[in-house]
C-alpha cells in the first residue's frame, strides 16, 4: 500500500473531497479513492455527469492515507 497510487475527487468549488455516506443520520462518511484516474472520472460520468466538471481528480500517495 506505500508504494501505491490512489485518485481522489476534489471539489473545485470548496476544496472538498468526494466521501460516501451510506447513513446521513450517522457522522460517518467514507472517502472514495481509486486505483486509477480514469476510474474517478468514469464514476463521475456514471453517477454525476451533471456536476462531473466541478471535480478534479487529485493523486495521493499510500503512505499519506491513515487507516
Amino acid at each position: 500500500m506505500l508504494s501505491q497510487v490512489f485518485y481522489l475527487l476534489r471539489s473545485r468549488s470548496d476544496g472538498k473531497y468526494l466521501c460516501a455516506n451510506p447513513n446521513p443520520d450517522a457522522a460517518v462518511s467514507y472517502l472514495l479513492m481509486f486505483r486509477e484516474d480514469y476510474d474517478a472520472l468514469s464514476y463521475l460520468n456514471a453517477h454525476a455527469a451533471e456536476v462531473a466538471d466541478r471535480f478534479g481528480v487529485e493523486s495521493i500517495s499510500g503512505s499519506s492515507v491513515k487507516t
